[in-house]
């Protein structure tokens, strides 16, 4: 976690940090798919002695193959190339459509664009080569402009009422969570799909075990897969936040479930939404909030 200190702010998270977590878990999630495939090809060549050359890939022999349920293993081939195609586009459409208006990412993504702009144009106008200097400004200068980037998550949400950021924010919620929620029930079907083939399935004699090994993977992989999808697809959505220096150092959410039982910061009034700083245990009752006139900063992260 990184802080930063400008005039009269502090974000809580690097700018780096959002990119870093989201690429992590995208890179983490494509291993997860690669082992899945690796499980699935030595099921499939155990099941035929490991003879690739004598293997027919014809249209009546695959199809005799994926009829004979508890015989072979093809079908498990063709579902986890249905999985590998579903579940990335998921994730795609729930991390596309279930953008928060103030998006964490989305303002980090600019940010890092707007410093690549400077430093192209600070290389250009110094006649330099764009390509180092511009690396040189990206590491050492990129909290540079920081005080601006640091508002980039609120512009797209000048213009709206804290009303109607929220209404937009829970419809993106929601298709967020159908396209996690379609995933879940996909992989319980195959899951369940697995499960009763590995009841009645006939084992070849001399690979047994092997075979045995990877069609329960199987099961494993697509939970792994499922969880990895659901934490890159929360990553890709989280929100920045508001910032509002006259009131707290750092970000704040709004949360109509965290403030339960908790006491306003400021009035000392029992709230039971409001926004929040987990970081400091902050709370700002709606009141507190939308009031135009606080000239007093109030940090409680000391």
């Amino acid at each position: 976690m990184v802080r930063k200190r400008g005039s009269n702010t502090m974000t809580i998270w690097g700018k780096g940090d959002i990119l870093v977590r989201t690429r992590n878990r995208a890179f983490l999630f494509l291993f997860m798919l690669l082992c899945d495939l690796a499980c699935v090809v030595v099921l499939y060549l155990s099941n035929h002695d490991f003879k690739v050359h004598k293997l027919d890939l014809g249209w009546s022999t695959a199809w005799k193959q994926l009829s004979d349920f508890y015989g072979d293993v093809l079908d498990l081939v063709v579902l986890f190339v249905c999985r590998a195609t579903l579940l990335p586009l998921l994730a795609f459409l729930g991390g596309y459509y279930g953008q928060p208006v103030r998006s964490t990412l989305r303002s980090v993504l600019k940010a890092e664009k707007d410093a690549k702009n400077r430093a192209e144009a600070t290389a250009t106008a110094a006649g330099v080569d764009n390509e180092g200097l511009s690396e040189s400004l990206l590491e050492g200068g990129g909290d540079a402009g920081g005080d601006v980037d640091d508002h980039s998550s609120t512009a797209d949400a000048a213009n709206l009422t804290d009303v109607d950021i929220r209404t937009i924010d829970a419809k993106s919620e929601l298709r967020r969570d159908v396209c996690v929620a379609v995933a879940f029930v996909v992989c319980t079907a195959l899951q369940v799909y697995v499960g009763i083939k590995c009841i009645g399935y006939t084992f070849k004699v001399n690979d047994t075990t092997l075979q045995a090994v990877m069609m329960g993977s199987t099961v494993l992989w697509v939970n792994v897969e499922m969880v990895v999808m659901a934490s890159l697809v929360e990553t890709v959505t989280e929100s920045s936040g508001l910032v509002r220096p006259d009131l707290h150092a750092h970000q704040l959410l709004f949360s109509d479930t965290k403030s339960v039982g908790h006491s306003c910061d400021l009035c000392r009034k029992r709230i039971n939404k409001g926004y929040r700083c987990d970081m400091c245990d902050f709370d700002c009752c709606e009141r507190c909030f939308n009031r135009k006139d606080r000239r007093v900063s109030i940090c409680m992260s000391n």
